[in-house]
């Protein structure tokens, strides 16, 4: 995404190598069918650390995230599956 985000002249704020890992290993713990409550938990952190940084924007952009995914107010979400199919669905109406 960082090719059409610096398109639009946005400037990505990327988690932290630690804070990727520990986002894998959530998609991992999804995939496995083992998410918890801890997975929001340490995906709310990851937020509100990246929040700090200047984040006004999240963007998931892996399909299973929103699953564990924390409802937040300080951020707006984009959910890259919800704007696939909202495209979809205006490309089969055309």
């Amino acid at each position: 995404y960082d090719g059409s985000l610096s398109e639009h002249e946005i400037k990505p704020i990327l988690p932290t190598s630690h804070e990727q890992s520990a986002i894998n290993q959530i998609i991992f713990d999804v995939l496995n069918g083992k998410a918890h409550r801890r997975s929001t938990r340490v995906l709310h952190a990851i937020t509100e650390e990246c929040v700090v940084r200047g984040a006004t924007d999240v963007l998931l952009a892996c399909t299973d995230l929103q699953i564990v995914f924390p409802n937040l107010k300080e951020v707006r979400v984009h959910d890259t599956m919800h704007i696939l199919a909202e495209a979809t669905v205006e490309e089969l109406l055309k």
